[in-house]
């Protein structure tokens, strides 16, 4: 880990003399996964010549494989949380009232998840309205699921996302999202069950 922040140092020119050493898987996800991005960025520029070229492309390799790792501790981690009180936050039934209001509400509650379900408003309120959420989870000690949206998921840093049978494919879902977010699935029917959990989600919402 010394070694990896040494290169992030000198790689990223960063000012701050002392980096303290990761405490959580998380941090140290972080950590691997800029040092990674930072190498195969000189790896694929003309600063190196072809000696120095395979021992990066080694390096690179190893903390692809640490990432992997990685995010596999850090989404089990996230979806051993998922329980307790699980609050949907959907503007289209909330009576007129403030969709962040009722979410306010829902953490003083007791809730211990929030999902946001914004099917049908424009991208750009959903966006707004899950800026704040993330800000009050965050806080609070709240877990925040996106639904169907992997965009706002990874632009606001949510803890995770959920997709439906429809939606867009787990697969490249996971293109979209960071390694340390976790990702849900709709099931309707055992088969469904069965076909989530092959496909390696971390978990599952189940009946009509």
């Amino acid at each position: 880990m010394q070694s990896l922040r040494d290169i992030i140092r000198s790689l990223a020119s960063l000012s701050e003399p002392k980096m303290s050493p990761p405490r959580t898987a998380q941090q140290t996800l972080e950590l691997v996964s800029t040092a990674s991005k930072l190498l195969s960025h000189v790896n694929d520029s003309s600063s190196i010549n072809g000696l120095e070229r395979e021992p990066v492309s080694n390096i690179i390799q190893v903390l692809n494989e640490l990432t992997i790792q990685l995010s596999s501790s850090v989404r089990k981690e996230k979806a051993n949380l998922i329980k307790g009180l699980y609050v949907i936050i959907d503007p289209r039934v909330t009576g007129g009232r403030n969709p962040l209001t009722i979410a306010q509400a829902s953490v003083r509650g007791g809730a211990s998840m929030l999902q946001l379900r914004d099917k049908f408003r424009d991208k750009d309120e959903s966006l707004a309205l899950a800026f704040n959420l993330q800000k009050l989870c965050a806080s609070s000690g709240v877990s925040l699921i996106i639904n169907d949206h992997v965009d706002i998921a990874a632009i606001v840093g949510s803890d995770g996302v959920h997709v439906g049978q429809t939606d867009v494919p787990v697969n490249q879902a996971r293109l979209v999202l960071s390694p340390g977010q976790v990702l849900g699935r709709s099931n309707r029917d055992i088969e469904q069950l069965i076909e989530s959990e092959r496909m390696g989600v971390d978990h599952v919402a189940f009946g009509a």
